[in-house]
């Protein structure tokens, strides 16, 4: 009965430390001093990196701090969607600059989910924000994405309100 009690008050304890943390996730709903579903014109000196389509473009900034905790970015991307802020890019490259980033979103976000154990591939879910980790093996460059789900947020939160 005491290991039960014991493996019950650890895994409620994970919980309630992993629940703190993606809610920080929802509750910055961005990245620094940006906030999610921020239209481009709010934005100052941005530089287009990229346009994906009439709708999706990726900026940078140049004056942006190129560190996040101890981890050396080699960029940070902003992605807009119809002019609104969607997600933003943090690229890294080396062994350890890849690892120091990876600490920085566990610190940030907690454990994470990792479904292949095989892959350095990781995932935070929050309600309104989600973020992904991942290593590519051919080029050692790994991309954390922070996303806004604002919209599926919404559309979930509607459809709860009509039922």
């Amino acid at each position: 009965m005491k290991k039960f009690t014991l493996t019950l008050l650890v895994f409620f304890l994970y919980l309630t430390v992993n629940g703190q943390s993606l809610r920080k996730l929802d509750q910055k709903f961005g990245f620094r001093d940006v906030t999610f579903e921020t239209d481009l014109s709010s934005f100052k000196n941005l530089k287009l990196v990229e346009e994906l389509s009439e709708s999706v473009k990726i900026y940078r900034r140049p004056d942006d701090k190129k560190v996040v905790g101890s981890a050396n970015l080699s960029d940070i991307q902003y992605l807009f969607k119809d002019g609104k802020l969607s997600s933003v890019m943090l690229l890294s490259k080396g062994t350890r600059n890849n690892q120091n980033l990876l600490s920085y979103l566990r610190s940030m976000y907690g454990k994470g989910n990792r479904p292949d154990p095989k892959k350095a591939n990781y995932f935070w879910y929050g309600l309104k924000t989600t973020v992904s980790y991942a290593v590519d093996p051919e080029t050692g460059q790994a991309r954390a994405f922070i996303d806004s789900k604002e919209d599926e947020y919404l559309a979930k939160q509607k459809a709860a309100e009509n039922n």
